[in-house]
């Protein structure tokens, strides 16, 4: 083999990527925004989860909670709507993964 390219890694198609100049002048006009994609969509095949304010609260200092959820690995989002962690459920108790928040 004298070359190896990728053309997807984690859902993501090389057909879908900008090239650095393509970036460059989406950011010179203003436009960058609209073409970045929401990091929860990295977690899509996981299912979704709603909080509570009170949940909220205590994952945002970095405490598990208990949640009647199955075991396996969820996208967290607050009341709001607002995406905040990657959380896996583990014997009734909710524990961050990875945030996505900001402290």
């Amino acid at each position: 083999m004298s070359a190896l390219r990728r053309t997807e890694a984690g859902g993501f198609s090389v057909e879908d990527a900008l090239t650095i100049s393509e970036i460059q002048a989406l950011a010179d006009a203003g436009e960058l925004e609209k073409r970045l994609l929401p990091v929860d969509r990295l977690f899509a095949g996981n299912q979704m989860c709603r909080v509570s304010s009170e949940e909220e609260k205590r994952l945002r200092c970095g405490s598990s909670f208990p949640t009647s959820l199955p075991d396996g690995d969820y996208r967290i989002y607050g009341e709001s709507g607002t995406f905040l962690m990657l959380g896996r459920a583990e014997d009734g108790r909710m524990h961050t993964v990875k945030s996505f928040f900001e402290v």
